[in-house]
């Protein structure tokens, strides 16, 4: 009886642990990485202070100008374009609202959230940004 008990046990923690392991990701070079942020106001995320560096534009003049550009362009190229430059490639790009109530002052978020789809590789650099991981996809 002993005995039968200990193989039913044996095998209960086998097919637990096989199917442990399979649920697991495996990550490798291919492997992707949502990742998310939430801007704030007045030029103050990483891509609009590239724009407004490489401009030369202050004051008010920066926000004019940066505007024109971004309707021109759209975020999700600006933001692709970016990263790519300093070297993080961005396979895709989402922003969502997520608040209408939103305070006036700069470091203030703008209400909505933007997710970026990355290499697995990059999230360290990522989140030293100031980016989130949300979930990974192979």
């Amino acid at each position: 009886m002993n005995k039968e008990i200990t193989l039913f046990m044996l095998l209960i923690m086998t097919l637990i642990f096989s199917n442990a392991v399979n649920g697991c990701i495996k990550i490798n070079e291919q492997t992707k990485i949502w990742v998310y942020m939430h801007p704030v106001k007045c030029l103050d995320n990483a891509w609009e202070q590239d724009w407004v560096n490489i401009s030369g534009l202050t004051g008010e003049e920066s926000f004019k100008g940066y505007k024109e550009y971004l309707d021109k362009t759209g975020e999700k190229k600006i933001i692709i374009d970016y990263y790519a430059k300093i070297g993080i490639t961005v396979y895709d790009y989402t922003s969502e609202k997520v608040s209408d109530v939103v305070c006036e002052a700069c470091e203030c978020q703008r209400g909505d959230r933007v997710s970026l789809l990355i290499p697995y590789s990059n999230s360290s650099n990522m989140k030293q940004l100031g980016y989130n991981t949300t979930k990974i996809q192979n």
